[in-house]
C-alpha cells in the first residue's frame, strides 16, 4: 500500500514539530542552566562581598587601624602584632559558619597569619596563598578579591 501524499506530509509536518520542540526544549534547558548559574554566582558574590565588609569591620573593632609591618607582619592600632590572637576570628567564623582565615602580604607573597583551620591541634599558620589561584593574580593586581573561602582587605 503507498502511502497518500497528504499522509507523508502529515508524518512530515508532525516529525518536523517534534524536532522542533527538542531543539527549543534543549535550548530553553541550557539557558535556564546558564541563568540559574549566574544567579547562584550573583547571590554567592554578595554574600562574599557582604562577608567581606564585616571581616573588615571585626578586623577594625578587634585590632583597630591595621598597618603591615616588617616581614608582612600585620600590627593593631597599638603597634603589636595580630598574629595568635584567634579569639575574635573564632567568633567571626562560628557567627557565619564558616571557615576564616587572614593573610598578610610577605614579599610577592600572602601568608596565613590568622585562621581557624586545625591541622591536628596545631593552627594552619604560616602557610602561604596558592601562586597559582585566582585570588593571588588579582591580589598582585592590586585588586580586591574575593572567593568562595577568601577575602581581601586593603591594608594601608
Amino acid at each position: 500500500m503507498k502511502k497518500s501524499i497528504r499522509t507523508r506530509m502529515i508524518v512530515s509536518v508532525i516529525s518536523l514539530m517534534i524536532i522542533t520542540g527538542i531543539i527549543l526544549m534543549v535550548g530553553a534547558m541550557t539557558q535556564s542552566k546558564r541563568s540559574m548559574n549566574l544567579l547562584v554566582d550573583t547571590v554567592v558574590n554578595d554574600q562574599l562581598q557582604s562577608d567581606n565588609k564585616m571581616l573588615a569591620s571585626y578586623l577594625k573593632e578587634e585590632f583597630g587601624t591595621l598597618t603591615l609591618g616588617g616581614d608582612g607582619i600585620l600590627l593593631d592600632e597599638n603597634g603589636e602584632d595580630i598574629q595568635g590572637r584567634y579569639d575574635y576570628i573564632d567568633t567571626f567564623a562560628d557567627n557565619l559558619g564558616m571557615v576564616a582565615t587572614v593573610f598578610a602580604k610577605n614579599g610577592t607573597n600572602y601568608t596565613r597569619i590568622l585562621t581557624t583551620i586545625k591541622e591536628g591541634d596545631k593552627r594552619a599558620v604560616g602557610t602561604d596563598l596558592d601562586t597559582a589561584g585566582k585570588p593571588m593574580r588579582q591580589l598582585i593586581k592590586g585588586k580586591s578579591t574575593s572567593a568562595r573561602r577568601i577575602f581581601s582587605v586593603k591594608i594601608t
